[in-house]
């Protein structure tokens, strides 16, 4: 399992899914496993050090991988990596490594009030994977066009999506209105923004930078930049088709808001797009 994610990790771009599957599979292993994990490094030396030591390798696997350090697959490997090599002792090794008795869960569940409980939490937690990843159906539109209720629904490798994004600010008492330049302002990361979600929260941070523009030499005052707005440009192609409108271009972004559970009206649905690009006059 482990090899398994950390080549799907190398070889795709599906980010933090490997890793997050190599922490759950630790879900497989008997509960008592960090004792019994805790109990080997405390009292057996040698077993212990070769352990913490492939715990520290694995981490700095993950450098090559993502080519730098990323936190939180960084500790996942290096627990992938301790358990790994515990597993190894445990199941070849001359002692059996582990071998320590956890009482107290099988004790604690016998209680009438404990049972209750898990029974109460297994049920909110298996509706809670049950309704929020089908959540998308009830939202208007192509989730993969306009990634609403996309997350967390079990909907995996369905889209590529390409995007030509343009950020414009503008002043509607004047009317006036600039394109923001890419060497005005650091957005390489732009290239990546095919996601409405994201081009709303790169919208706020490039608001919240505007302080440092020369916006003067564009007409624009320094006093007034609360009121500027900055609007986007973004057309997006789903699955190699044309591209379309994937944001209305007359929407303040940077004075809207997100939801995960309905439809945000700033996005454009794939009709509105098309009608758009094909108006009613046009056969």
């Amino acid at each position: 399992i482990l090899f398994f994610h950390l080549i799907n990790s190398r070889l795709f771009s599906i980010g933090i899914f490997p890793w997050l599957m190599i922490a759950a599979s630790l879900l497989y292993f008997p509960p008592a496993w960090p004792k019994q994990l805790f109990h080997v490094i405390k009292n057996y030396r040698k077993q212990g050090f070769m352990i913490i030591a492939g715990g520290i390798l694995f981490s700095v696997i993950t450098l090559f991988l993502l080519d730098g350090i990323v936190v939180v697959p960084f500790i996942i490997a290096g627990i992938g990596g301790v358990v790994l090599i515990w597993s190894f002792f445990d199941t070849y090794g001359s002692e059996r490594a582990g071998s320590i008795e956890t009482k107290g869960l099988t004790s604690i569940l016998q209680t009438n009030s404990a049972k209750t409980f898990v029974i109460i939490f297994v049920v909110i937690w298996m509706l809670t994977q049950l309704l929020i990843p089908l959540r998308h159906y009830f939202i208007p539109g192509d989730s993969n066009w306009t990634d609403e209720g996309y997350h967390f629904s079990w909907r995996m490798m369905l889209k590529q999506r390409h995007c030509r994004l343009r950020f414009f600010v503008y002043d509607p008492v004047t009317e006036n209105k600039f394109e923001l330049e890419r060497n005005s302002i650091s957005w390489d990361a732009c290239e990546n923004l095919a996601s409405p979600e994201m081009i709303w929260q790169y919208a706020k941070y490039l608001k919240s930078r505007l302080s440092l523009l020369d916006i003067e030499s564009r007409g624009m005052q320094r006093d007034a930049i609360e009121r500027y707005q900055i609007l986007a440009e973004a057309r997006t192609s789903l699955n190699h088709r044309p591209y379309l409108l994937q944001i209305d271009p007359a929407v303040d972004l940077s004075r809207q808001s997100y939801s995960l559970f309905r439809h945000n009206s700033w996005i454009l649905l794939q009709s509105d797009s098309l009608r758009i690009l094909k108006p009613a006059s046009l056969p």
